[in-house]
């Protein structure tokens, strides 16, 4: 029995020996990423601030073209900074895209052409964050920016009740349908993404999780003509 007793009491203490080993690796992978959160918190703004700096040293050498550039970026770096999860004004979210359209536009010239349409009956209602702004990169990065004619991009924000529909379509070489269905399917699981399309998966897959599931994402095109992309959100999730 004093055996069995005295292999019971050190297996018990063995036990209790891990356990402490593991409560202390786990404390110091905590420590390590609420760092490693704050180091990440902090590059962001470091930029911002950076940005700002530049901005006020453009304005005081009186070059106007490069401090509204600053501006405009700094901007809409701080926009993006703000959590992704969250909603925001329709009204916020074009003027995002507005600065991000206008930064292409300074880089590109006349290469990209933008026309938006934006019901105004739509600025009250919300959207999940950074949803414009991804898909007018993908239109012209993955759409325009291999024809030598340029293109031309059109978004638009309507009410299409019980909907709030936004939507970017572009002038491009178009999509596979394989490539289509895979972003599709990829967003509706917790895979994890693997294709070039990050930009867009992004939108989608955030769109779903936003609305429990109740946002609608159609990808239409054909390869050689262009891509449309609309998203509706149920209005109830958007007051």
């Amino acid at each position: 029995e004093f055996q069995e007793l005295n292999s019971n009491f050190n297996a018990m203490v063995s036990t209790i020996n891990t356990l402490i080993n593991e409560l202390y690796k786990q404390k110091i992978i905590e420590k390590d990423m609420q760092l490693k959160a704050l180091l990440a918190n902090i590059n962001p703004h470091f930029l911002y601030n950076t940005l700002s700096a530049g901005w006020q040293l453009a304005l005081t050498a009186q070059d106007e073209t490069t401090a509204e550039f600053l501006e405009k970026l700094a901007e809409f770096i701080r926009y993006v900074l703000k959590p992704t999860n969250r909603f925001v004004l329709v009204s916020e979210e074009i003027e995002c895209a507005r600065k991000y359209i206008w930064l292409l536009q300074l880089r590109f010239k006349n290469r990209y052409r933008f026309e938006l349409n934006i019901q105004e009956e739509a600025f009250s209602y919300e959207t999940p964050a950074l949803i414009l702004q991804p898909l007018i990169e993908n239109a012209v990065v993955h759409g325009l920016h291999d024809m030598e004619e340029g293109g031309t991009v059109y978004i638009s924000v309507r009410v299409l009740k019980p909907y709030l529909e936004l939507s970017v379509e572009d002038t491009g070489k178009g999509m596979e349908t394989d490539e289509i269905e895979n972003i599709l399917n990829a967003a509706q699981s917790d895979a994890p993404a693997n294709f070039d399309r990050i930009g867009l998966y992004n939108v989608v897959r955030r769109v779903i999780l936003s609305t429990s599931g109740k946002g609608i994402v159609t990808i239409t095109s054909h390869p050689g003509s262009g891509t449309s992309i609309q998203i509706r959100l149920p209005l109830e999730l958007s007051v």
